[in-house]
């Protein structure tokens, strides 16, 4: 009697192992790509040089210590975000 519960007990517990896995995969994947979108958001806007209200906010910000060259900032900055989302969605950080 006592190995069947035994049994019971880790198989579930086996079960709710697998279950919070593929939640925290599913999550990784969710913010990996939210932040890879922003990297890509920040890459577009900055290569057109957009007047759009988040856009302009962030240029403010950063042309207090990057002058001129904020759109350049903004696009490498950008790309670094977007790398950084794609190896968070891949389950590399």
């Amino acid at each position: 009697m006592l190995l069947r519960t035994s049994y019971i007990l880790t198989s579930t517990s086996l079960y709710d192992l697998v279950c919070q896995e593929m939640k925290d995969v599913i999550m990784h994947m969710l913010w990996g790509c939210l932040t890879a979108a922003v990297g890509f958001f920040m890459v577009i806007c900055a290569s057109t040089k957009s007047e759009f209200i988040i856009y302009r906010l962030m240029v403010a910000r950063s042309r207090i210590l990057w002058g001129e060259k904020v759109h350049r900032f903004l696009q490498i900055s950008g790309a670094m975000v977007m790398v950084f989302g794609a190896l968070v969605a891949l389950g590399y950080i």
